[in-house]
C-alpha cells in the first residue's frame, strides 16, 4: 500500500466486507483477495474468464455492491458499453472505483494497447446533473474524483486542480502532467 490510491481502495473493501460482493474487474494477477476476479487473460488468481470487449458480463443484474476498475477500462472498445454493463451489475447504491492513467502523463501513451486517453471529465457523460449524454443507460453520481501527480511533492497542478479543473486541463495539464485519475461513482438506480 504504497500509494493514496490503494488506501483508499482498501478501506472501501474493508467497508464493504458485511456479505457483499466485490468484482475485481480486469484483475490480471494481482486480484484482491475479498474479490471475484474477471480478465481476458487464465492469470493466477483470476474466478472468470470472458473477453471484457463482449457484452453482456457473466452476472446477473444488482450482483455487486463494489466494482474495482483498475488500471482496464483504458484498454477496452467500449467505455460507454462497458459503463452500461457496470450499472447493471451494480446494486443500488453500489459503487464503482474506477482507476486509469491520465491522458497526459507519458504512461497513458507508452503503453500500445491503451484504445482511450482520459480526462477528469470522461466519466461526466454517465454523472447525473454533468450534461451527462442520455443515450447511455447507466446513471451515477460521482463520490469522489482525483488527479494524482506522481511522486512530485511540490506540482503547482495540484492547487490549479482544486481551483479549477477546467481551466487546469485547458491550459496547464501540460505543463504540470497528471499520473493516474480515480473516480468512485455510486449507481443511482
Amino acid at each position: 500500500m504504497n500509494t493514496e490510491f490503494d488506501k483508499a481502495l482498501y478501506k472501501q473493501l474493508k467497508e464493504n466486507n458485511d456479505n457483499s460482493r466485490v468484482l475485481d474487474f480486469g484483475c490480471g494477477p494481482n486480484k484482491f483477495s475479498e474479490a471475484i476476479g474477471i480478465d481476458m487473460f487464465p492469470h493466477k488468481g483470476v474466478d472468470v474468464v470472458v473477453n471484457l470487449d463482449k457484452y453482456p458480463y457473466p452476472f446477473q443484474d444488482n450482483t455487486f455492491n463494489l466494482i474495482i476498475c483498475n488500471h482496464i477500462i483504458e484498454h477496452l472498445i467500449d467505455i460507454p458499453k462497458t459503463m452500461e454493463e457496470i450499472y447493471r451489475m451494480l446494486r443500488p447504491d453500489g459503487l464503482v472505483i474506477i482507476r486509469t492513467p491520465y491522458f497526459t502523463h507519458e504512461g497513458s501513451f507508452r503503453d500500445p494497447t491503451h484504445r482511450w486517453h482520459l480526462t477528469l471529465r470522461s466519466m461526466d457523460y454517465f454523472v447525473i446533473g454533468k450534461g451527462r449524454d442520455t443515450k447511455w443507460n447507466a446513471f451515477f453520481e460521482k463520490v469522489e474524483e482525483k488527479l494524482f501527480f506522481g511522486g512530485e511533492f511540490f506540482n503547482p497542478g495540484r492547487r490549479i486542480v482544486k481551483w479549477s479543473k477546467r481551466i487546469y486541463e485547458k491550459y496547464f495539464c501540460h505543463i504540470f502532467p497528471g499520473y493516474i485519475i480515480y473516480w468512485a461513482l455510486r449507481a443511482k438506480k
